[in-house]
């Protein structure tokens, strides 16, 4: 066995790949060492956590007509005991909640884990290349079996996932797939473009048009890199905790004058709308009540920052430089020849795997056999007036991301002719 066979890549080069090279979803393996508590059991976890009470979303097992959105679930405080209780009860007798799933997701660990230092302190993405990256900038997601997140693209940067307890599913797709995956802004969340496909209890004819899916359940000590822009649906299978860090990249500049678009006329074109509710995300709720000129104000800020950052590019090109932004280049390795990278990479098969892909057949039938696992059925699709439903319709029209792309493309051409 060569030392490249058991020894972890460089941070560096490994930053450069992440950011740069990687345009498909790998798994790492091994890199998580300093993490102390992924040796911990769920209840040393209830244990550190104590009497501290968090809002858990709770959705049905059943199958239901559209995704389980988060304005459909209920929403219960309860401490990681009580959590536990009902996820993991001791006996099947003793109670098991099997009607209902609780996820306490997407949550800031320096908001709720300030009184926990340790916790902060242990996470640390330096082995992947990104030491600035931390506790107090992941997020942390802790939920029972059958606790998901919809399927959707995240607008901003990629992603790495750490699996810290338990196990989680992933279906990921390229954004090449997005026609098939129908996008849909409603319910409106900034940065995420939803699907309006149900994959916690699939129609197997949902595969249909979609040739390659790539699927894998994350283990404990694993970490998932997701590329900008990647389609997932995500699901735990038992009880399951992961941290996760989302990484900037350049295009992020201009994400950012997109999503101020779509904003401005989601809430424009939802101000009269008699059940605000049914557009917006719990989360989004005050973008309702924002003026238009509050609206205007920042799109004309995402607008100013984009320009400067076509200026630095420019600038940076004439000089010979990288037009990359400067905060992004990276300690040099062996070579900034993109082949050579590759090459360097590929030494290191122990820690870096590729995510399995699944044909369009065989995406059909693993749907088919996740559909078949429900019993029940659930309408948790509220009846919209007729106004809330043509808004939404418009909206979706208006706010498609191709619309939106040459929405923005044009808006840049007014305010400064034809050099973009």
């Amino acid at each position: 066995m060569s030392e490249s066979d058991i020894r972890p890549p460089p941070p560096p080069l490994l930053r450069q790949c992440i950011l740069e090279d990687f345009k498909e979803p790998v798994v790492f393996q091994g890199l998580l060492s300093n993490w102390k508590f992924l040796s911990w059991d769920l209840q040393e976890w209830a244990r550190v956590l104590g009497d501290k009470l968090m809002p858990f979303r709770s959705g049905v097992r059943k199958v239901t007509p559209v995704p389980q959105w988060e304005r459909s679930c209920q929403t219960t405080h309860l401490t990681m005991k009580e959590f536990l209780e009902l996820a993991e009860p001791k006996e099947i007798s003793s109670g098991k909640n099997t009607s209902n799933w609780f996820y306490f997701d997407y949550k800031y660990m320096h908001q709720w884990f300030k009184e926990n230092p340790d916790i902060l302190q242990a996470v640390c993405w330096e082995d992947f290349g990104f030491p600035e990256q931390r506790g107090e900038q992941s997020t942390v997601w802790i939920g029972s079996d059958g606790a998901h997140t919809p399927c959707h693209f995240d607008t901003y940067g990629c992603n790495l996932v750490a699996q810290v307890y338990g196990m989680k599913q992933w279906i990921l797709f390229p954004p090449k797939a997005s026609a098939s995956l129908l996008p849909t802004r409603v319910p409106y969340e900034e940065s995420s473009v939803y699907s309006k496909h149900n994959f916690y209890s699939p129609d197997p004819h949902i595969a249909n048009g979609l040739h390659k899916a790539w699927i894998i359940t994350l283990k404990p000590g694993e970490v998932l890199f997701v590329p900008h822009h990647w389609w997932h649906y995500v699901e735990n299978i038992g009880t399951a905790i992961s941290i996760n860090t989302w990484l900037p990249l350049p295009s992020d500049c201009e994400s950012r004058l997109e999503e101020c678009l779509v904003k401005l006329l989601v809430s424009q074109l939802s101000r009269e709308v008699p059940d605000t509710e049914m557009i917006f995300n719990p989360n989004e709720d005050d973008a309702s009540g924002c003026s238009l000129q509050e609206n205007i104000t920042l799109l004309e800020t995402c607008m100013q920052q984009f320009f400067e950052q076509q200026l630095d590019r420019e600038q940076l090109h004439t000089e010979g430089e990288s037009p990359e932004p400067k905060r992004m280049k990276t300690v040099p390795c062996d070579s900034n020849d993109l082949w050579d990278r590759r090459t360097s990479i590929s030494h290191y098969e122990t820690f870096i795997q590729n995510v399995p892909t699944y044909s369009g057949d065989q995406l059909q039938n693993f749907l088919a056999t996740k559909r078949a696992n429900f019993k029940s059925f659930s309408s948790n699709n509220p009846e919209l007036s007729s106004v809330t439903f043509t808004v939404e319709k418009v909206i979706n029209a208006l706010c498609h991301p191709d619309v939106i792309s040459v929405a923005k493309t044009k808006l840049c051409q007014e305010f400064c002719g034809n050099n973009l």
